[in-house]
């Protein structure tokens, strides 16, 4: 059986009020739907939801913004900083050490 979540309890599982989660959901970010006055949420979709957020945390592949449709190149990560630094230094014309 397929277990359903509430506004509420999807705000406690991500940290956010259920105002936030209400206003996640309306724009597509959150996966959930509105029957009635309520806001319903399958478990396996918010868990679905939760797992694709560590690609962007782990510097996983390129993803598309979700306003703007944009992709998006991971950042973070130890190697990040050295190359924004030489992306720059090539730009200006600087000498790279």
């Amino acid at each position: 059986m397929v277990k359903t979540l509430t506004a509420e309890e999807v705000g406690e599982i991500l940290k956010l009020t259920r105002t936030s989660v209400t206003v996640k959901a309306k724009s597509g970010e959150i996966p959930g739907m509105k029957i009635g006055n309520r806001w319903i949420f399958l478990e396996v979709d918010l868990l679905a939801y939760i797992r694709s957020q560590y690609k962007c945390a782990q510097g996983g592949k390129e993803e598309i913004c979700r306003s703007t449709n944009v992709r998006i190149r991971p950042t973070g990560g130890s190697k990040s900083r050295h190359q924004v630094e030489s992306e720059y230094s090539k730009a200006l014309g600087l000498k790279i050490k």
